[in-house]
């Protein structure tokens, strides 16, 4: 570069911090790009998941391959539900209603079942009607895990004081224990249309788009502080050639 044959002088300071910072930002924006990547990958996983044939749940096997989709027939059991919190849909508050249905397998007594989200009233922070449930069923839905808290909270029930309890987290074992019964060890997300509730399973992520632009800022910078440590690096190379 021109500007460089004038003099370049950068201070000692300065380049120990372009070296640490520069190759971060760098990282950090193939870092957003990796996720992008994912969160592509994942979305379509669950395009294919919602369209798939689905295979009869009697003859899944564990470890189970996640986003299957499956059908499964079995009982409710009408006392043994929970209502996940913190589930915002469309800015709206929320839960998703989970719910224990009966199988007959010799490996496993129960499934827990996501039936779907409801929206609560803000003074309650429970639905204002849940659907109950009740007597044998057949229902198609994917298999997948319950989310995984955000932070670890010390106590799962929130109010259990209720006729179904309200949870910040679901806990296969405890509900397992709670209920005396052999769960599966995942949950399955009911897909077949139901008015009462809203099953619309995109997963709720940050759209791969928004990775791309934070990967662009990240690059952007990188950038910016590559011009400045030369900008600085020949400004203070003419201070000391005119001094």
């Amino acid at each position: 570069m021109s500007f460089l044959r004038r003099g370049f002088r950068p201070t000692l300071a300065g380049s120990l911090a372009a070296l640490v910072v520069v190759p971060l930002f760098v990282q950090l924006g193939f870092w957003q790009l990796h996720r992008s990547t994912e969160k592509r990958t994942l979305l379509a996983r669950y395009a294919r998941a919602a369209t798939a044939e689905s295979r009869p749940f009697s003859g899944v096997k564990m470890p189970a391959s996640p986003m299957l989709r499956v059908r499964v027939s079995g009982v409710w059991n009408p006392r043994h539900s929970v209502l996940l919190d913190n589930r915002t849909r469309d800015g709206r508050p929320g839960v998703w209603v989970y719910s224990l249905l009966r199988i007959a397998r010799p490996d496993y007594d129960g499934v827990l079942v996501n039936r779907g989200w409801l929206p609560v009233d803000l003074r309650t922070r429970r639905p204002r009607h849940i659907p109950p449930v009740s007597g044998p069923a057949t229902l198609t839905g994917i298999l997948t895990q319950p989310p995984v808290p955000a932070w670890n909270v010390g106590s799962t029930p929130v109010e259990s004081d209720a006729s179904i309890p309200l949870v910040t987290a679901i806990k296969l074992g405890e509900l397992a224990r709670r209920w005396r019964v052999r769960l599966w060890p995942g949950s399955i997300r009911v897909t077949d249309r139901d008015p009462n509730f809203t099953r619309a399973w995109e997963p709720h992520v940050m759209p791969p788009a928004r990775h791309i632009a934070y990967a662009i800022q990240w690059f952007g910078m990188a950038f910016t502080v590559v011009v400045l440590y030369l900008l600085l690096g020949v400004r203070r190379a003419r201070r000391n050639t005119g001094s």
